[in-house]
């Protein structure tokens, strides 16, 4: 069976790695010989770093670092354009002949479904927005796979509706997810499931020394900008400066920290960055550690699961530290955060960015810490059917299949 996964961002943001490995790991426990194929926003960073056999292919509409606002714009459409006259016309990239010859085609897992203006559309939705284009223009059986969905605004509800309502089905990650695309679409095949991620196999690391003295928390960070907030510098630096006394607070007691770099990239999207800055204002460094290293999605899990706690910015951190059974307190700057910090029962222990302080993350840390055997309990005893589900997804696309094929022959 030829499979396509299109939508795949870039291996240096683990978290979607981690998404892409899962899905590749569970396809090929129902579909041992499969052919797998890639389309990646960045394809020469993800050359080779996943499955050998498995193909990496270029977006229809090629990301271009150097170009901003209008030009940017500009070229996107004159792109897509020129996308839907070679479909007319039979000339075809390799992307679009790629999904031509598939059997299935999913989407890759992830948060990319929304679009919150006609600008954001045509600046960043369109390169996700034109692979499933494609893919309907073919009329393939397609599939929205684990997604955070929405929002949308009135005119890109308009733009998308007919990409959503034709998927074969939808899956939403999260209820906020479900509801919405209930609410606002006319899909009759949406499943409420969870992230793949859960699914995701850790793997050992070597020579990498956790301290067994004391309390070990780990910490992920992202250089969040506030967009649509015209105090957005403030939100920033206010942000920073919590995680900051938080972390040094964690220090004046028994405590080690691990700062994660979830994202090492594309370009300045790299949590490092952000992450050295604060390394460079708290107090007792000794007592913390920047982990530079970079670790595959299965590398990180495994870290992960050798904390105590979780404090975390990156949606995925999270849910490989769940996926671990390691007690989280979420940071959120999206629902997908909420939605899946509501899935476990843990809404208590979700901040949002925007209200951030240290006192908040302090007293909810010290909640956290104080319920950590109702927090496990409730960890454990809702992962098994979060991995079940996670994984029922992929049957329900060979069951789909199999049915369709023999009602065609």
């Amino acid at each position: 069976m030829k499979i396509v996964i299109t939508n795949v961002y870039c291996y240096l943001n683990k978290g979607d790695a981690g998404i892409v490995n899962a899905m590749i790991e569970n396809i090929r426990k129902l579909l041992p010989d499969s052919d797998i194929k890639i389309i990646s926003l960045y394809p020469s960073i993800d050359q080779g770093k996943y499955v050998s056999d498995v193909e990496i292919v270029g977006s229809p509409i090629a990301v271009d670092a150097k170009q901003r606002g209008i030009k940017k714009i500009f070229n996107n459409v004159r792109c897509f354009f020129h996308i839907k006259k070679s479909l007319r016309s039979g000339k075809l990239d390799t992307a679009e002949q790629v999904i031509k010859d598939a059997d299935i085609v999913i989407s890759c897992g992830g948060g990319y479904m929304q679009s919150f203006n006609i600008k954001h559309f045509l600046t960043d939705f369109i390169y996700h927005y034109t692979q499933l284009y494609i893919t309907r223009f073919y009329k393939k059986p397609y599939y929205i796979f684990a997604q955070t969905i929405g929002p949308f605004s009135k005119i890109t509800k308009k733009l998308v509706a007919p990409i959503i309502n034709d998927a074969t089905a939808v899956f939403a990650r999260e209820k906020i997810s479900f509801d919405y695309v209930k609410a606002n679409f006319d899909n009759k095949n949406v499943v409420l499931t969870s992230d793949v991620a859960f699914l995701l196999n850790s793997q050992t690391i070597n020579n990498f020394q956790i301290k067994k003295n004391g309390t070990n928390v780990g910490v992920t960070l992202r250089s969040w900008n506030f967009p649509n907030h015209i105090n957005a510098q403030h939100l920033k630096d206010k942000y920073q400066q919590s995680i900051v006394e938080f972390i040094d607070w964690l220090t004046r007691n028994d405590t080690n920290v691990f700062i994660m770099p979830q994202c090492i990239g594309p370009g300045t999207d790299n949590d490092l960055i952000i992450s050295n800055k604060i390394y460079n204002k708290i107090q007792n460094k000794n007592k913390v550690k920047v982990v530079d290293k970079d670790l595959t999605p299965g590398q990180l899990k495994y870290l992960y699961g050798k904390m105590d706690y979780f404090v975390g910015t990156r949606m995925h951190s999270n849910i490989f530290s769940l996926s671990e059974g390691i007690p989280c307190l979420a940071i959120s700057y999206d629902p997908k955060t909420d939605g899946i910090m509501e899935l476990f029962g843990l809404s208590d222990y979700v901040i949002d960015i925007n209200e951030i302080d240290t006192k908040k993350l302090i007293q909810t840390f010290k909640k956290l810490v104080q319920n950590k055997k109702e927090v496990k309990n409730k960890i454990d005893k809702k992962l098994i059917d979060i991995k079940d589900n996670a994984f029922d997804n992929f049957q329900r696309i060979l069951d789909a299949y199999e049915k369709d094929k023999n009602y065609d022959s």
